[in-house]
């Protein structure tokens, strides 16, 4: 790899991390990231994201589904699981 590639790649990285600076708690669409991240490889360049952004003591998360991925940054570490989600309830009978 070449210098002037190296430089592209890591600017797409930023970009990509500038995007999700602009939208802390903010589910994002991969449609979106897609287009910030480079069409062919926004998925190694969000990989990229992800190793800076939890060394900084943030969370990047994936809300888990297939068909309609979505990608959220916290700038924080949660302490627990959000509460909008339900949690599985211990069956007591």
């Amino acid at each position: 790899m070449n210098l002037r590639e190296a430089v592209r790649r890591s600017s797409k990285v930023r970009a990509l991390l500038a995007h999700f600076s602009a939208r802390p708690g903010v589910w994002v669409r991969v449609e979106d990231l897609a287009r910030v991240g480079g069409f062919c490889a926004w998925r190694t360049r969000l990989s990229e994201a992800r190793r800076q952004i939890v060394a900084a003591v943030g969370v990047l998360e994936w809300n888990g589904q297939v068909r309609r991925s979505a990608y959220r940054f916290l700038p924080h570490m949660p302490l627990g699981r959000d509460a909008a989600t339900s949690a599985p309830q211990k069956r007591l009978f």
